[in-house]
């Protein structure tokens, strides 16, 4: 008896499977080395392959070939999870370090790390509903701020720690040969009162002491602190597949995060962003939704 499993956030697309008493094998198998995954990515293009392996390294893989064109080593332990940036140019990941990476594509290396987890980071996920394409001013203020060419990227990660973080970062456009080569990372101050309550939503408001952190969403981006990173000289050392070695940490670019909070009474699982709304979850099973706040109401006092 076949069975059909519903996938994605309403977009309409399914997975059919066949029978489970019949054998089926898979259309192609890519071996990893790694001592083993724990978690994989695809790019939005469909040609690429992230993995989060044991061995602590983020393997970037060809799906043609099967070969392993990219990749990093984190500053230690496991990476536990990855994800794709909406447009495929990053991938972030989280693991035993404590911390969130996110791989430049074109860089070929760490372009940004985050430091607001006080345990493993479980889940990492891209919010493409928060960011801002070049030249749309989708997120109010940003236009008054930031060059039409801009675009602002927002980042989310649940850790073991019980904690979500936000992260924001800004990257150049592509005609900017000399920012090209990296990502532009900032800390910004989001005013408008946090994620407020709606019904038994909770409010996610507050911030990183004495970094001025203020919620989710709402009013607009303060003042805007970037930094190129394009002066940075990091080598690939000598390895064949062009995998970049862990980096220590003074030859990092460390950010923090816009919003740190815990929301969870046991450690974090899982994390999904939709156009309304933020779904988190953990060990127990327990799975919360966290309103988005509406454009134009005044924050909750």
């Amino acid at each position: 008896m076949s069975q059909t499993h519903i996938t994605g956030e309403g977009s309409g697309k399914f997975l059919s499977l066949g029978s489970s008493s019949k054998s089926q094998s898979p259309s192609s198998t890519i071996a990893i080395s790694g001592g083993g995954i724990n978690d994989v990515a695809v790019s939005p293009d469909g040609r690429q392959l992230a993995a989060a392996c044991r061995d602590g390294a983020l393997r970037l893989i060809d799906i043609g070939t099967g070969t392993v064109v990219g990749g990093f080593c984190s500053y230690y332990g496991a990476l536990l999870c990855c994800a794709f940036s909406p447009d495929g140019k990053y991938v972030a990941t989280g693991g035993e370090d404590d911390m969130v990476a996110v791989y430049g594509i074109q860089e070929r290396y760490p372009v940004v790390h985050g430091e607001g987890h006080r345990s493993w980071v479980s889940r990492v996920a891209w919010d493409p509903w928060a960011g801002s394409e070049p030249g749309t001013g989708s997120r109010a203020g940003l236009s008054e701020q930031l060059a039409p060419s801009t675009r602002i990227y927002r980042l989310g990660s649940a850790g073991q720690d019980c904690q979500l973080c936000l992260w924001d970062m800004q990257a150049p456009s592509e005609g900017d040969i000399s920012s090209s080569a990296a990502m532009l990372a900032q800390m910004s101050v989001l005013g408008g009162g946090g994620m407020k309550r709606n019904g038994s939503i909770a409010n996610l408001g507050g911030g990183r002491g004495g970094d001025g952190g203020g919620g989710v969403g709402g009013g607009g981006l303060g003042p805007v602190n970037t930094t190129t990173l394009h002066d940075r000289k990091i080598s690939l050392g000598k390895s064949s597949s062009g995998i970049c070695p862990s980096l220590p940490r003074m030859d990092m670019y460390i950010i923090q995060p816009i919003m740190e909070h815990k929301i969870h009474l046991e450690p974090m699982s899982d994390l999904l962003f939709t156009a309304d709304a933020i779904f988190t979850a953990d060990h127990t099973g327990s799975i919360r939704t966290w309103l988005r706040p509406v454009e134009g109401e005044p924050p909750e006092e």
